[in-house]
């Protein structure tokens, strides 16, 4: 699971008026939308942590400073849980589990190029409740008090922490529905998308692995998909979906993660027609997807669907271009036939006479 936090902006105006908040998260490294990516604070996007109840964490996070001047940064934690099932993370402010467990210098001062481990410390009590806690370090631009009744442009960025407390938890799964996206089973061409929602009964995060084979008319797996393309986890209680593309023919068996079909226009008629003869499939495929989970004991599950790709504009070119072909083909080789016979019975004329 790779998570970017990018530049989440406050506006907070006189107590007369509404506070408005944006948050803007996307998978990948911690960066600040702020700047552009090239000058940008970036941060270690999670820590996955594992200890027993009673005792004391030391870990750290890291900052960089790819700015070109300094930077003074202000530290707050925040639960989180699923608010969805895009695993788009849900944060509350309440200071209770692991984000009470949580300590780290209130700020600190980042020079131009710049990197920083910043300590954090963790102390998890003895009747911590065995199974995954989550919480993010956050660090804002200004103090996280900072006052309601004035004007105030704050940006943040965080990184999440992944904690389980050992002990007896359950750990358990269930696949929720395997289809293509938009649940089409007759497709004009490629890309074709496939998305499985998985629910995680469990105590703690579960990270589904696996792949999803195709198999074509004839039995032969014909390319295998990641399962998982953006590494991603779900978290107790809750329920994500998942999506992976199978983008063309060709090129190794198994294909790059790509976790979002592509942005394609309408194309017209003859544009479609080339797109399709390049990106060649035709005929009844199906779709395998297998999973593992489980960190105390493997599990697995699986699921199939059946669906069918018909290059309806390429077949409406081929199909009259191959029987005008037959048609001459046939018209040739009667010719052909016709002018064998004439020579031979001119020849066999021939003999006669002589």
């Amino acid at each position: 699971m790779k998570f970017v936090w990018a530049a989440t902006h406050y506006l907070s105006f006189r107590r007369t008026q509404a506070l408005a908040c944006v948050f803007v998260i996307v998978l990948g490294f911690g960066t600040l939308f702020s700047a552009p990516p090239a000058r940008a604070l970036t941060i270690t996007p999670r820590l996955e942590l594992n200890a027993d109840p009673g005792t004391v964490v030391q870990t750290s996070v890291k900052i960089s400073n790819e700015q070109r001047e300094s930077k003074t940064l202000y530290l707050k934690f925040e639960n989180f849980n699923s608010e969805d099932e895009s695993g788009t993370p849900f944060f509350s402010e309440r200071q209770e589990d692991l984000a009470a467990w949580m300590e780290a210098p209130a700020s600190l001062t980042i020079g131009p190029g710049e990197s920083k481990d910043v300590p954090v410390r963790i102390t998890i009590p003895q009747d911590a409740a065995p199974g995954g806690h989550f919480a993010a370090v956050f660090f804002l631009t200004n103090p996280p008090n900072a006052s309601a009744s004035q004007v105030a442009i704050s940006s943040q960025l965080g990184s999440l922490v992944l904690l389980r407390v050992n002990g007896n938890f359950q750990q358990d799964a269930t696949l929720l529905e395997f289809q293509t996206v938009g649940k089409q089973h007759v497709f004009n061409g490629l890309p074709v998308g496939f998305y499985y929602r998985f629910q995680n009964i469990g105590d703690d995060q579960l990270k589904p692995l696996g792949d999803v084979q195709i198999h074509n008319m004839f039995g032969q797996v014909t390319k295998v998909l990641a399962a998982n393309p953006v590494d991603g986890s779900v978290l107790p209680k809750s329920v994500r979906r998942f999506q992976t593309v199978w983008s063309g023919l060709g090129g190794p068996l198994k294909q790059d993660p790509l976790p979002d079909l592509p942005k394609q226009e309408k194309l017209r008629f003859w544009d479609a027609v080339k797109y399709q003869a390049q990106h060649l499939a035709m005929g009844r495929y199906t779709a395998t997807l297998k999973l593992g989970f489980g960190t105390k004991e493997l599990k697995s599950a699986s699921a199939v669907v059946v669906f069918y790709i018909i290059p309806w504009q390429l077949l409406l070119v081929a199909i009259p271009s191959l029987i005008i072909l037959l048609i001459i083909l046939r018209f040739a080789i009667k010719r052909y036939n016709r002018h064998i016979i004439t020579k031979a019975q001119r020849q066999t004329g021939k003999s006669k006479r002589s």
